[in-house]
């Protein structure tokens, strides 16, 4: 005998969670932005329309701007159809709008009507609420540096005449940038010259010592200017220069006047050290069997000259960074064990190209 079985499950049929809120990550964007939104009287940008007793009932006009900002956030341009779909399948518009789905008809004229304060408004108020909620400093601006070649370029159909003439005002450009590079680097002793031979082509990569360290190994360079300390086991070297470390103070706080000064000088004094010096000072003190007294480690030395001025501590600095300390104190640290050098370096079994070696003998002279 044959059973027969009726299968009255509908797959498609609703399931919890019942709340859109749920089905979200609690770090999903949407319910960030949620939040902020509701930390901003967002009424004031709206219109006042009338309340009436009968007929349909409107749209949140809150959540409609909620969205319409969103959309906006999201995708940098979003016309009205998109903004219609958003609401109709994608679940963060869903939530934002509580599962209503205005037509794109309806989103233009709440865009026209009722918004009734221009975009830089809202965008203020929200950046305000930003700074606030998130303690944001407003005191320093940080300004993204990434440089991206592009295939694009505007001589590449030119005549030879043109491109050689562009060619040598690049040259002469190079050459005075070079001439302000030798003016920065004059207390080193180190010299770049140039040749006066355009057809050779090179490039110069700036970074911290640790940065070219890197693109020394990676093969980006071939040579590199660098400070100790550095790991040197997979590098050759040379010596192009030595400097001792100075103690900056304010001078209000000086208690010795003369032009060195000895570790044992600095042990009661609160020190600021400059974090990539901070094992090398540390062991000079400890080899000597004495303990300083650290007031702060830093990264940045015009932020610890600030200090320094302010007689907070005194700090402890290369000195080719003497420069920086005007106004201040600067006072040599007589100890072999805080002498820096500055190298020149190549990467280990890999012989320098002539072009490289003609660039060493000129540093090294």
């Amino acid at each position: 005998m044959k059973t027969l079985h009726n299968n009255y499950c509908n797959s498609k049929q609703g399931y919890l969670p019942l709340f859109l809120s749920d089905c979200l990550d609690l770090l999903d964007p949407v319910l960030t932005f949620d939040r902020l939104m509701g930390g901003i009287d967002l009424n004031k940008y709206l219109t006042d329309i009338p309340e009436y007793t009968t007929g349909r009932l409107r749209y949140n006009p809150v959540n409609m701007l909620k969205t319409v900002l969103f959309g906006f956030m999201t995708s940098g341009y979003c016309s009205l159809r998109e903004l219609e779909d958003n609401c109709k399948v994608n679940i963060r518009f869903m939530y934002l709008m509580d599962h209503q789905t205005p037509s794109y008809r309806t989103f233009g004229y709440f865009i026209n009507e009722i918004l009734q304060d221009k975009i830089e408004s809202i965008f203020n108020d929200i950046n305000h609420a930003i700074f606030n909620e998130e303690h944001v400093d407003l005191q320093h601006l940080y300004i993204d540096g990434s440089k991206f070649e592009a295939n694009a370029n505007k001589y590449t159909w030119v005549w030879k005449k043109a491109t050689e003439k562009f060619r040598y005002k690049l040259y002469e450009k190079i050459t005075a940038e070079i001439e302000e590079i030798n003016a920065e680097i004059a207390w080193s002793g180190v010299q770049i010259t140039t040749n006066k031979n355009p057809d050779v082509n090179f490039e110069v990569h700036d970074g911290i010592t640790y940065t070219l360290y890197d693109y020394l190994q990676e093969g980006i360079i071939d040579i590199s200017v660098v400070r100790t300390p550095l790991r040197l086991d997979e590098v050759e070297s040379v010596i192009l220069h030595e400097e001792p470390m100075i103690a900056v103070s304010n001078p209000a706080m000086s208690e010795n006047e003369t032009d060195s000064l000895a570790l044992t000088d600095l042990v009661h004094k609160p020190l600021i050290l400059y974090r990539r010096y901070e094992k090398l000072i540390m062991d000079a003190f400890h080899a000597q069997n004495l303990v300083p007294e650290v007031f702060c480690l830093c990264d940045d030395a015009r932020g610890a000259t600030l200090w320094v001025k302010e007689g907070l501590a005194t700090a402890i600095f290369p000195q080719s960074m003497q420069p920086l300390c005007e106004g201040l104190t600067c006072q040599v640290l007589d100890e072999v064990d805080l002498m820096t050098k500055i190298l020149l370096i190549w990467k280990k079994e890999r012989k320098p190209s002539a072009l490289v070696q003609e660039f060493m003998k000129v540093c090294l002279k």
